[in-house]
Formats: C-alpha cells, sequence, structure tokens
C-alpha cells in the first residue's frame, strides 16, 4: 500500500470514530417536549429513565405584572436503587429549555443578557441553558429506618442558610422577548425537574369526627420543645400536629379517629401507640398539583371509635402500602382532648338531594343540608366480601338466591346532617315484589341489615351514619337450567361450555343456575357442565 493509500485509509478511519463518537454524544443527550411544543427540555442521559412528561403553563405568581412560565419534566417510576445511589452522588443538572416565542421576535435576553432564538419547525424558540440545583429528598429525611429516595427535584433555586434552617428561594429568571429594538414582552421563567421513584409518595390527612362525619373543632397547631426541634430536623408538611377539641359529655364510643389516605391498604392499619383502623370506605377529594391546581382522586378511609383506641402519648405512626406494593412510614403528632366548654353546633334544616351512580339513582332525605356523592364498590374489594361475609353467616337471614347485587360507598360532599337518614335505592321495577337484604357497614367495623319487599322499583331503609352498602335482590332459579326453560338437559350443558369460550355473555342470574359444582367463589367453568351431562345422564341424581 503506498502512503497516499494509507493517508486515505486513516482519514476514512478518523472520519468514521469521529461521526461514531458524535453518535455516541447525540445519544446521550434526551429531549422531552410538552403535548403543545410550547416547551421543550433537554438533559444529559442520568441513567435512570422511567415514564417521561413534560408539564407547562403561564399565569401569573406574584411577581409584579409578568406572567411566569413554569415547567416541569416529569421523570417517573425509575429504578429504586439506581435513583438511591443518583440522589446520594448528583447535586446539579445542566439543562436546556427552549420556549416557543413569537415569531415576530428579533432577539431574546435573560436577566440582560442576550441568549439564542432558534427556528424548529417552523417556529422560534428561546433557548435557555442553565444548571438547575439539586434541592430536595424525601425518604433519608423522614424519621424512619426506610432510606429509600421517594423523589428528588432539580431546581433554578437559591439555596440560603437561616437561623432556622435551610431555606430555598426562587432565582427569578426574568425573559424579555423582544419584537423592535424598544417594544418587548417580558415573563419569569421557572424550571423544575422531578425524579419519582416507581415507590410514589402519598397524601393523608387524619382527623377527629363524630357518627355523622362531622370533624370536631381543631385547637391548632402543637408546640414545646420536642415538636420545635422535630420540625427543624424533618420537613414540616410531612408532619400533622395539633389538638382537636371534642365536648366531654361525648360518648367516645361515637366519636371517630378517621385517616384518609390515598393508597390502598386493605383491611386495617395498625397505627403505634394508637392501635387498629379498619378501612371504612372511599370517597372522591380534591388534590393540589403544582401543575394542574385541583384534581380529583380516590382516598381510602380508615376509622375506628375512641374508647377502641389505645393511648397518644407518643407520636403515632403508621405504615402505608403504595399502588407498586412499598411500605411507605408516617410519624403523625395530632392529639385531643375532652373540653367542657365545647358543645356540638345542632345541626337545622331538611336534606333532599339525590345522587346517580351508572345503574342506580339514589334519593336523601333527613335533617341537615348535606349533599352525597357516592362510588361504586367492586366485588373483589375488602368492604364487599366482608358485608357478603356477614350477612352468609347471619342465622336469620336466607341468602341463597340472591342475585342483583349492586354495591356503594355513600359519602358527604358538603354540608352535613344529624339524626336519621333516609336513603332510597331505585332498583328498577322489574324487581316488584322480590324480597331485598341490604347490608350496612358501619365505620368499616359493625354490620346492620334490612330486609323487605320492593316496591315500586325502590328500596328505603333509615339509618343514622354512613359507610358501605350492599344491595341484592332475591331471584328464583333452578341451579343447572342456564337457559331458563324450566328443564335440566343438554343444552344447559353447551350454554356454560360457550361461555366458558367466551363466545356467548351469562347474567347473574343465569351464573348461578351454572354453578353445580357450588363453588364458593361462584365460578363456572367445564366442570359445571360436565355435572350437568351427568345428571342427564342419571350418572348423579342432584348436584
Amino acid at each position: 500500500m503506498n502512503t497516499k493509500s494509507i493517508i486515505k485509509f486513516l482519514l476514512i478511519g478518523i472520519v468514521i470514530a469521529a461521526m461514531l463518537l458524535l453518535g455516541t454524544t447525540s445519544a446521550q443527550l434526551k429531549e422531552y417536549a410538552s403535548d403543545d411544543k410550547s416547551v421543550i427540555m433537554s438533559i444529559d442521559n442520568i441513567g435512570i429513565d422511567g415514564k417521561n412528561k413534560v408539564k407547562t403553563k403561564t399565569e401569573y405568581r406574584g411577581y409584579n405584572d409578568a406572567k411566569t412560565i413554569y415547567s416541569v419534566l416529569y421523570i417517573t417510576e425509575v429504578n429504586q436503587e439506581k435513583l438511591n445511589v443518583y440522589a446520594q452522588n448528583e447535586k446539579e443538572l445542566n439543562t436546556t429549555t427552549k420556549i416557543k416565542i413569537s415569531n415576530n421576535a428579533t432577539k431574546a435576553e435573560l436577566n440582560g443578557e442576550k441568549i439564542e432564538i432558534e427556528n424548529i419547525n417552523g417556529n422560534k424558540y428561546a433557548v435557555i441553558n442553565e444548571t438547575l440545583k439539586y434541592t430536595n429528598t424525601t425518604g433519608e429525611l423522614e424519621p424512619s429506618t426506610n432510606k429509600d429516595v421517594e423523589y428528588i427535584n432539580f431546581s433554578n433555586v437559591i439555596k440560603e442558610e437561616t437561623e432556622y434552617g435551610e431555606y430555598y428561594g426562587q432565582k427569578n429568571q426574568k425573559l424579555k422577548i423582544y419584537t423592535t429594538e424598544t417594544s418587548y414582552e417580558e415573563y419569569y421563567v421557572e424550571n423544575k425537574i422531578r425524579i419519582q421513584s416507581v415507590n410514589e409518595p402519598y397524601n393523608y390527612h387524619m382527623r377527629y369526627v363524630n357518627k355523622y362525619g362531622k370533624e370536631y373543632s381543631y385547637g391548632g397547631m402543637g408546640g414545646g420543645d420536642w415538636i420545635d426541634k422535630m420540625y427543624l430536623e424533618y420537613e414540616p408538611w410531612g408532619e400533622l400536629s395539633g389538638i382537636y377539641w371534642i365536648p366531654k359529655n361525648s360518648s367516645l364510643k361515637d366519636v371517630y379517629l378517621e385517616l384518609t389516605i390515598n393508597v390502598k391498604q386493605g383491611d386495617t392499619i395498625e397505627i403505634k401507640d394508637v392501635g387498629t383502623l379498619y378501612y371504612a370506605g372511599m370517597k372522591k377529594e380534591k388534590s393540589w398539583d403544582e401543575m394542574n391546581n385541583q384534581y380529583e382522586e380516590i382516598y381510602y378511609i380508615y376509622k375506628n371509635s375512641l374508647d377502641k383506641v389505645k393511648n397518644y402519648d407518643e407520636p403515632k405512626c403508621f405504615t402505608a402500602k403504595t399502588k407498586s406494593g412499598y411500605d411507605l412510614i408516617r410519624y403523625i403528632y395530632q392529639n385531643y382532648t375532652l373540653d367542657e366548654n365545647s358543645y356540638e353546633e345542632e345541626v337545622t334544616g331538611d336534606i333532599n338531594t339525590g345522587t346517580t351512580n351508572g345503574k342506580m339513582n339514589m334519593l336523601f332525605s333527613g335533617n341537615g343540608n348535606a349533599k352525597f356523592e357516592s362510588i361504586e364498590i367492586s366485588k373483589t374489594d375488602t368492604l364487599y366480601k366482608k358485608i357478603e361475609n356477614g350477612l352468609k353467616e347471619a342465622n336469620d337471614l336466607n341468602w341463597e338466591n340472591v342475585v342483583s347485587i349492586w354495591a356503594y360507598d355513600l359519602y358527604v360532599t358538603e354540608g352535613e346532617y344529624e339524626g336519621p337518614l333516609n336513603i332510597t335505592f331505585n332498583v328498577g321495577k322489574d324487581a316488584n315484589g322480590k324480597e331485598y337484604v341490604v347490608g350496612h357497614l358501619k365505620h368499616g367495623v359493625e354490620l346492620e341489615y334490612f330486609t323487605g319487599i320492593v316496591k315500586d322499583g325502590k328500596i328505603t331503609i333509615t339509618v343514622d351514619e354512613l359507610s358501605p352498602f350492599v344491595i341484592g335482590v332475591k331471584e328464583d332459579y333452578l341451579l343447572g337450567d342456564v337457559d331458563e326453560n324450566g328443564k335440566i338437559d343438554a343444552q344447559d350443558a353447551v350454554m356454560i361450555l360457550k361461555y366458558v369460550a367466551h363466545n356467548i355473555e351469562l347474567d347473574e342470574k343465569q351464573l348461578l343456575a351454572a354453578n353445580t359444582t357450588k363453588d364458593e367463589d361462584g365460578t363456572v367453568d367445564a366442570q359445571d357442565a360436565v355435572q350437568i351431562l351427568k345428571l342427564v345422564a342419571h350418572n348423579i341424581n342432584e348436584f
């Protein structure tokens, strides 16, 4: 090979190597855009990828008369171990944020210094390069043995030291977009990156209520050296503190400690130095979201009456299981006192309101001004199983042939009520003349039930408190007669096999008739068809 050929070969090799290096570098850059492409954020590949989303909004946030362009890049459901390592080693993150601006823009300035304007797909973007600071973690700050980090934030903030501890103040990023040399629009810019593990954080609150769900008077924050020290050592928003004033003449049996939490636990939560709180229902509640202001979320309620719980001498601790199966620990310092000077105000007025949930309309009437909502309960839910099992085990109640099951959590959305509450369930005129049973789990603990005959398609019961309800209507059916023609033959077995093969659907009454093996969970499979064929062939005399 001559000298020219060697040089040419080396040049080709260098070009290829450069291309590979450039390709590697560009592959390390991660770019994310909001749905409307108004903001594009880029960061280095941090090696803990999860689900990614950029959320942005423009609003007035208290900085003079200028609007703030507020953007957050969420990286969620990342590997926990990688997040733990990353949180310990990384303290800042270089980012590029591109903000869509007017196509008439001639120049852009950030804090008085000129910045680049880039054209992307026919739109102009102001390009902001900045270093976001690592502002906080939560897992290692909580008073628990759990050191896994829930999330970390990178923000354009200034960290300040005060006599009360560290304080994070917002760094004002002033963006000016010029359309002429003297005409411009002015904004403030806040950018943030939130990296969150698969073990998501959750919201909760605890309060003391009477049997109607009315909250007792709250007496303000607690105090003392121990609490002050706790507030300095741990994030104050992670603690709940204070005193509830409960009338001294109240029966503790009718006063409830109520925990509301947005991740489901199961049947109970054990709280240190308090005792057992029982799963007592669900409700929708508005929560705050930094990008969407408010959104509705399902919350789960746990409670028990004060005569059943233990002492309150120590801070309360409870463990909550997240949707991903991870256990989180929370401490709560919140207490009550029996107060001679406090009393419950009388609730006046007449309730006459209704709500509709899917299949059923419900009407409420009684004393007060409450408005109600309902959430349908799944048959796999702990509450449903608890009520159903309780009804099956009741000595004076025949649960056999109960079908057309509905289950609902009923709760107050605003206002309040007191005394007897009449609830009418509209189950439809097809149920007229049939026997019904309504199971009611009072505060998730005590079961009561009501029976009667459906009239005008309605079932009406009277209770003095809300919590889960299961409504059932009894139907007559012949076990094995799936096609409901009054006899048992091979055609019934064929229908079961078609159902198992997902070729047809069976209604609730037909499913009960098809369960010839009498499985307690109501499962219908090919073995039920075999039982019918055995009966038809006279190999068995009954199911």
